[in-house]
């Protein structure tokens, strides 16, 4: 992961609903043919199943592009690319050939603008103020939100200036303090490199998932579509139950919820989603929201924008024709202790019940 700014409420993976459907698929020559890949990165797990058979790839290599993706885009590795530039103090030009710091910080700044501010991976010094990394259950004062609200802003030319030519950043602070998290994008964009990877070997039915973000293409071991599961919201981290099964082919996939992450304090729960326009964590009745659409990085990144703004507003954005670039599904609380649904008309298409 690449900080705690959300979380992502877990999607089961088709690996638990192949479990229970073998579809006719000798399991010898399952195993014999097809490929499965399981490992841990990026504190949390990964999984690869490709449905086509003699495809040359070992784990090996997968933690390696991973390695590699976390030595551009990890606040947790001291000599990454962002975090080199969240310790530089003013300007800072260091190069990059993958690209990847760009494709993320050019897919930010989309879903920021679109978003109206909602998204912004600026907002790490809230997080940090707000105890979401450590010292749980700090509450910061309004003077010190309104004093870091000044540090937040993903307009390029306002705290900071960037560039990217012939893989070379160019970064320039104008405040010594700013400082960027892409960890509600990172993940899902990781899962796009990897699938990429995945395809350049050769394969054309496959299945990658980073810790509950997703993407899929062709078809599963029984030449069906991918099926994947969406959690009900449960308080309670012993019980889960699915609230859809989807069937869904050459997508990414991606899911975030407040439901499971917070804090209470003096009686008030906190949620782990902080509104970077308010400085402040989200309270309304949006509990998780599945977004899908080409890109798992660009699924994640709107995810997590829906979670800030909240059911109202996000119906309103996707209605005036954002509802055409992705399909999603809200869950959310009915306001009786119960949960109600409403999803984009091209979600209904991946429905199996």
């Amino acid at each position: 992961m690449f900080g705690i700014v959300k979380h992502k409420a877990l999607i089961w993976s088709a690996t638990i609903s192949l479990l229970f459907s073998c579809g006719g698929v000798d399991k010898e020559s399952q195993h014999r043919s097809f490929t499965e890949l399981f490992g841990s990165a990026q504190g949390t797990t990964y999984s690869i199943i490709i449905a086509d058979t003699n495809i040359d790839l070992v784990q090996s290599e997968i933690d390696s592009v991973l390695d590699h993706f976390d030595d551009v885009l990890s606040t947790y590795k001291e000599n990454s690319i962002i975090s080199r530039i969240n310790e530089s103090k003013d300007s800072i030009q260091i190069d990059d050939p993958s690209n990847w710091f760009d494709d993320c910080f050019k897919l930010s700044e989309t879903v920021y603008k679109r978003s109206n501010g909602a998204f912004d991976p600026s907002i790490m010094p809230l997080v940090d103020a707000w105890g979401f990394y450590r010292n749980r259950g700090q509450i910061p004062d309004q003077k010190a939100i309104d004093s870091l609200l000044n540090l937040v802003s993903f307009d390029n030319g306002r705290i900071y200036s960037y560039s990217f030519r012939n893989g070379k950043i160019r970064f320039h602070k104008n405040a010594k303090d700013f400082r960027l998290d892409f960890n509600a994008v990172a993940q899902g964009l990781a899962v796009d490199v990897l699938a990429d990877y995945i395809r350049d070997k050769g394969a054309k039915n496959y299945y990658v998932e980073i810790g509950g973000e997703i993407r899929v293409a062709g078809k599963n071991r029984e030449g069906e579509n991918w099926r994947i599961g969406i959690d009900s919201p449960q308080i309670s981290d012993s019980v889960r139950l699915l609230d859809q099964v989807i069937a869904i082919s050459d997508k990414g996939i991606a899911t975030s919820g407040n439901y499971r992450k917070f804090y209470v304090v003096d009686g008030i729960k906190y949620a782990h989603t902080i509104d970077p326009r308010t400085g402040r964590p989200v309270e309304h009745s949006l509990l998780s929201a599945t977004v899908i659409c080409n890109s798992t990085g660009l699924a994640d990144a709107w995810a997590t924008a829906f979670m800030v703004i909240g059911k109202e507003e996000a119906i309103k954005l996707l209605e005036s024709g954002l509802d055409q670039e992705l399909d999603v599904y809200f869950i959310y609380d009915d306001g009786n202790e119960g949960f109600d649904h409403w999803m984009t008309p091209g979600f209904k298409k991946y429905l199996t019940n």
